[in-house]
């Protein structure tokens, strides 16, 4: 191994820092080898060129290069590829496609590929972060051919004789050898990061073998091997590029670190402005290399934090500024700055609804200033609570920055005052006068329609209640009782109580001398009234005393009837019934019983007489429209048809009703869904009225067999079936001009082929990666017979 290093080291006194430039060149040794990524190192460039093939010829290696991101400390794996010295054997190292010997004589067989030159992160292939390919092996002889593939995949070009040339690489393998035509046989394929061989599987001489690496060189065949390409898969690379065929002779790996200080953090998270005293979480993305981070603030406490990438700070009343730098044994990073802002506490009021309330009275405190309130106390803010004593509560405020406030208020609760009730007289005669009055408070109020010291006439003995308010607006109550002696007994009658609306009435009072009506009605005198209503007569006796009796005479409306049809308008031969509604029994004109279905022939109007549970009585009409059926046909493209022949087209009028029916799919009958046998399909039309009615049209399906019928169906199969898109259709008998369909369930053609000749053993791969998920039809056509198969794509 030859290493080539170019450092510089600065060393700062008092302070570790490093500032590295170190370039590192990897010659081919025949082994892997290492590189180790310095401290502060985070990323490297690489610099990667293939080994050329062998022979005098070979195609010349590729070249990649890319600058890639690294962890300190990590280890990378450095395959240098080698180009082959001998003409046969095995291919250079990593990756090169091998030669072997065959009894051609004279120096005829091909050379073997050059090997890749990559970096890996561990030894594996699948770890592969750059990579040059590796050139391809020269061909044998002399003249055109054997240019090789510089780019994915593509081939050199064709040999003077009767042979091909070699191919590039893929991404999976490295290049493949040459063919002959000889004998037809392709020397075999690389595999994954190694170049094929250049040795076919008999004794016929052999073109150049393959590069190794991900697009490697083709092989030549004769001629030059073709250039090696490059590739570069490494997540996060940047400053890339690729050549094909640059190297001669070995390949060549050059690393070269540039380290340094951390990049500043990015920026910190966290709250732009909070509250005073309150404690706070602020934090940053992590910064590639950097080992800890120092952390500072202008106004308050870091509580912890300090080193990682998240701290937590008790704010003072000042705003201030927070700061981080990212740190690592180089040094540290400029200083990231986040400024933030205090926010003051809310001013925090009570609103009360009163400051003093009597015992059992309500008081409502509500704060504001703020967002949300918290009380003592066990009240709830703006919720109305009754408080028992007096007492001093407080409210904590929190705003919309969540910055708290408190202030307090106080409640005093008042005691009641001793009321006293007073009659002039416990005893009066019906119409006499009592004075109530009441004492130990300020103001009074009575019930009873009484006031306080002014005399008044109690209709009946009753209990008097006075509500006493004091000075401080409490009230507390105390009860009278007044008896009063009875009237005479007055009775009102009614010659009947209930009337139907226009019928008439008579009014009669009884217990005393004289008798007067309201509502306009005279004692023994009929009269017919409009309304339900309450009549009082006043009877006076023989000493002038009155009194009053009641009579209520009921008038009941007329029902309001209502004549309700299932359906104003029915098509011919559909039924109806007819309802009657806001009485008790309802008679219809026109035979029809009410509730019971019938079916009207023409549109008629039917009358229903209702009568309520009062034997009132009202009248209501219905209309029933009688809408003629539609006239509906159904016709199929054939009406004879063979199981495996195509779908049929049906066809209905009037347009816009549905198909029914074994086989049918929307307008078309499939005989293959349907299966043999005589089917009837059948088409429904409802028109604008809803009126329905179908038609029928009838399919004879055949199975339509015969001697030809058998060589198809049973020499022909597919596989897979269900599949994902792509299936082989396999033939087992000589069949001849064949054509190929697949049809979907609408009788649309989605692939065709005509197939020529077709001969026992016939395979044909068909790819359906352009249809829908779903059921297709096979059909094959020969001159003699036609075939279906169903087949099921599920991608």
């Amino acid at each position: 191994m030859k290493k080539i290093y170019s450092v510089i080291v600065c060393a700062i006194l008092g302070s570790t820092s490093y500032e590295v430039a170190a370039q590192t060149t990897y010659n081919y040794t025949g082994a892997v080898q290492t590189f180790v990524v310095p401290p502060c190192v985070t990323t490297v460039t690489i610099d990667a060129l293939g080994a050329q093939g062998g022979g005098p010829t070979g195609g010349l290696g590729g070249h990649a290069v890319a600058t890639v991101p690294v962890v300190p400390g990590s280890t990378l794996y450095i395959y240098v590829g080698g180009r082959p010295t001998a003409q046969l054997g095995a291919g250079g190292f990593n990756g090169g496609g091998a030669t072997i010997v065959l009894p051609c004589g004279g120096g005829n067989e091909g050379w073997p590929g050059g090997g890749a030159s990559d970096v890996r992160t561990t030894a594996s292939l699948n770890d592969r972060m750059v990579v040059a390919g590796g050139g391809g092996g020269s061909g044998w002889g002399s003249g055109l051919g054997g240019s090789g593939g510089g780019t994915l995949g593509v081939d050199g070009a064709a040999s003077w004789i009767a042979g091909t040339h070699g191919k590039g690489g893929t991404q999976s393998a490295g290049g493949i050898g040459g063919l002959y035509t000889g004998n037809m046989q392709q020397a075999p394929s690389g595999t994954f990061g190694i170049g094929g061989d250049g040795n076919p599987v008999n004794t016929y001489c052999t073109g150049g073998a393959g590069g190794g690496g991900w697009y490697g060189g083709g092989g030549g065949y004769v001629s030059a091997g073709g250039g090696g390409s490059s590739y570069i898969s490494y997540p996060g690379s940047t400053n890339t590029s690729t050549t094909a065929g640059t190297r001669s002779g070995n390949g060549q790996i050059i690393i070269t670190a540039v380290p340094g200080t951390p990049a500043s953090p990015s920026s910190i998270s966290g709250s732009l402005n909070f509250c005073a005293n309150s404690t706070n979480v602020f934090s940053i993305n992590p910064v590639a290399g950097a080992t800890s981070y120092t952390w500072s603030v202008t106004s308050g406490t870091i509580n912890s934090g300090q080193g990682t990438t998240s701290i937590n700070v008790t704010s003072t009343t000042l705003s201030g500024t927070i700061s981080v730098t990212a740190d690592n044994i180089c040094g540290s990073s400029p200083a990231t700055t986040f400024t933030y802002t205090i926010i003051p506490p809310p001013t925090v009021t009570i609103n009360s609804t009163t400051l003093a309330v009597c015992p059992g009275g309500s008081v409502t405190l509500s704060g504001s200033g703020a967002t949300s309130y918290v009380w003592t106390g066990g009240i709830t803010d703006a919720v109305p609570f009754n408080p028992v004593m007096t007492n001093t509560y407080t409210v904590t405020g929190t705003d919309g920055n969540g910055c708290t406030n408190t202030a307090t208020t106080t409640v005093t609760v008042h005691t009641l005052p001793t009321v006293v009730a007073q009659s002039s007289t416990p005893t009066i005669c019906f119409g006499g006068s009592v004075t109530l009055t009441g004492s130990g408070a300020s103001s009074y109020v009575w019930t009873g329609g009484a006031t306080d010291a002014v005399p008044f006439s109690p209709a009946s003995t009753d209990t008097y209640t006075v509500t006493g308010t004091d000075a401080n607006g409490c009230s507390n109550t105390a009860t009278t009782t007044v008896t009063v002696n009875a009237l005479p007994t007055v009775m009102a009658q009614s010659s009947v109580p209930v009337i139907c609306f226009g019928d008439p009435v008579t009014l009669s009072g009884s217990g005393a001398a004289t008798y007067v009506w309201t509502g306009g009605a005279m004692d023994a005198v009929p009269f017919s009234p409009v309304a339900t209503d309450t009549y009082t007569v006043t009877g006076t006796d023989a000493n002038g005393c009155t009194n009053t009796a009641t009579t209520t005479v009921v008038v009941n409306q007329l029902p309001l009837v209502v004549a309700q049809s299932t359906a104003a308008a029915v098509c011919d031969g559909g039924m109806v019934t007819l309802n009657g509604s806001g009485a008790s029994t309802y008679v219809w004109t026109g035979g029809v019983n009410d509730g019971v279905a019938f079916t009207p022939t023409v549109t008629d109007t039917y009358t229903v007489t209702g009568t309520d549970a009062n034997g009132c009585s009202n009248t209501d009409v219905a209309t029933v429209t009688v809408n003629a059926l539609p006239t509906v046909t159904a016709i199929a493209a054939m009406n004879m048809v063979c199981l495996d022949d195509a779908v049929v087209a049906l066809t209905g009028s009037p347009v816009g009703g549905t198909w029914s029916g074994p086989g049918v799919t929307a307008m078309s009958f499939d005989p293959m869904t349907a299966g043999s046998g005589i089917h009837t399909t059948v088409y429904s039309f409802t028109d604008g009225n809803g009126c329905s009615d179908t038609a029928q049209a009838t399919i004879n399906v055949d199975l339509c067999l015969s001697v030809a019928a058998v060589t198809l169906e049973n020499s022909v199969n597919i596989y897979p079936n269900p599949n994902a898109g792509v299936f082989t259709l396999v033939a087992n008998a000589n069949v001849g001009d064949m054509l190929v369909e697949i049809v979907d369930l609408q009788g649309r053609v989605v692939y065709s082929s005509s197939e020529n000749n077709v001969q026992s053993g016939y395979t044909k791969q068909i790819s359906l990666d352009h249809v829908a998920d779903g059921m297709y039809m096979l059909r094959l056509t020969s001159a003699n017979e036609t075939h279906t198969m169903q087949i099921s794509v599920q991608k």
